[in-house]
């Protein structure tokens, strides 16, 4: 194999791997999620998020608390209510009282799987937001809806099926957004689509862990690189009672 080729190879492979920090937004996710389970199919997950931005000077970073109360079914489906506080700041420090933008957002959402016993799980989860802002420094308040879809593939690794403890776990999706719709709309249309891969570890029944890595591509200017996303994330399951 000639000297020509390889070089040409190793700036392929340099580009592919460095390319996040070429264009768009680099963001970091760090995310702890507690669910309590009650009643045989029934549970409220608690979220709290920290997200920052690596490579902006104008953005802040975010604060999210959400819980969310779901009810799974007999054929492997759920249906879930969400509510949401976001809190954005210019400075850099999420708890600053110089606020940039709040965010309350209800959501109603369902998925439906395929069977967890088994290795491989295809998933389908659809969602539509209601999403009410406030920029608090000039009190102006607007809203919008947007839509989510997102088909997903996991598969278990290192176990022959997802249940299993202390097995590492894959996943890949693609979610499709479209935001910009609805009442008091503020802001421009806009359509986007996440594709995302990430690693899980599931330690036992209560806790996983995991991280994930997705691009969020803008379709309003033709597939352009928007935001590149490092996710870290703790989940905490307690028993039922």
């Amino acid at each position: 194999m000639n000297s020509a080729f390889l070089k040409k190879l190793q700036f392929v492979l340099f580009t592919l791997v460095f390319s996040p920090a070429i264009s768009g937004q680099i963001v970091s996710w760090q995310d702890v999620n507690v669910n309590m389970g009650f009643g045989e199919y029934h549970s409220l997950n608690t979220e709290l998020s920290i997200r920052t931005p690596w490579n902006s000077e104008v953005l802040g970073n975010k604060g999210v608390l959400r819980f969310t109360y779901q009810k799974e079914n007999s054929n492997h489906s759920l249906w879930e209510v969400a509510a949401g506080y976001f809190q954005e700041s210019l400075e850099k420090d999420i708890l600053s009282e110089d606020l940039a933008r709040r965010e309350f957002r209800l959501a109603l959402g369902s998925r439906w799987s395929t069977d967890p016993e088994l290795r491989f799980a295809y998933r389908l989860h659809i969602r539509a937001e209601m999403r009410v802002f406030d920029e608090v420094q000039i009190n102006n308040w607007y809203g919008q809806v947007r839509l989510r879809a997102r088909p997903e593939f996991a598969v278990a690794i290192t176990k022959p099926t997802l249940t299993q403890n202390k097995a590492l776990q894959g996943s890949l999706d693609a979610e499709f957004l479209q935001s910009g719709l609805g009442p008091w709309l503020d802001t421009e249309p806009r359509s986007s689509i996440r594709w995302r891969g990430g690693l899980t570890w599931r330690q036992d029944y209560h806790w996983r862990f995991g991280l994930s890595y997705f691009v969020e591509t803008n379709l309003n200017d033709g597939f352009t690189a928007a935001s590149h996303v490092f996710k870290l994330f703790v989940t905490y399951n307690l028993l039922s009672f």
